[in-house]
């Protein structure tokens, strides 16, 4: 049986983008924990920038909590 497409409406384009970029990051997010690549085939033009420029603040945001953590990990093996 096939799935029907859902369809969501948000009430602004920063909304949009950002539910959207959510989801690619869980996509990626569990293909690497899969030892998966996850291949995207991005838009060009005007109309995705704010999903990209999302995108780009979500990455930057998990690195930092990835460096808080190695830095934590590393704390606690000199400690050791």
């Amino acid at each position: 049986m096939s799935r029907l497409p859902v369809h969501h409406v948000f009430p602004s384009p920063e909304a949009a983008s950002g539910a959207l970029a959510s989801d690619i990051g869980g996509l990626v997010s569990r293909r690497a924990s899969e030892g998966r690549p996850a291949v995207l085939g991005l838009a060009t033009g005007s109309t995705p920038i704010r999903l990209y420029a999302e995108l780009v603040r979500l990455a930057v945001e998990r690195r930092s909590r990835l460096e808080e953590s190695r830095q934590l990990w590393q704390f606690y093996w000199d400690m050791a």
